[in-house]
């Protein structure tokens, strides 16, 4: 078994899509800009195909609540679990990966518990 998986699956097309270029334009943007302070520690998705849920629940969930409420991201209760989000992903053979709309909505209608209440053991 490879030490990594690769399990972002391509969004299909959606019509109602916005080209991301003219939100872009629309204000100047910092020439660099670093948020890896803000960030959790770096997590080890292992060989599962989890990379999407991880980028979408552990880094991007948890930067954005740890932002609004200043918590502390090193610990588990303050960290989003990516198990959940890939365990209510749309009925699939196993460790085939998901989509990054899928991932979302997951969490926009669901949400998404703690990394206390749902661990992941890589």
């Amino acid at each position: 078994m490879p030490r990594y998986a690769l399990g972002c699956i391509k969004d299909p097309y959606d019509h109602r899509d916005y080209p991301m270029a003219s939100f872009l334009r629309a204000a100047p943007l910092a020439e660099s800009l670093d948020h890896s302070g803000a960030l959790p520690p770096i997590f080890d998705q292992g060989p599962a195909g989890t990379c999407v849920a991880c980028a979408t629940a552990y880094y991007d969930k948890t930067f954005q609540k740890g932002m609004e409420h200043h918590w502390p991201l090193t610990e588990a209760q303050h960290q989003f679990s990516p198990l959940y989000i890939y365990s209510q992903r749309r009925k699939q053979p196993a460790d085939q990966g998901m989509t990054i709309r899928e991932a979302m909505k997951i969490i926009q209608e669901q949400g998404v518990c703690s990394l206390a209440c749902m661990p992941y053991d890589a």
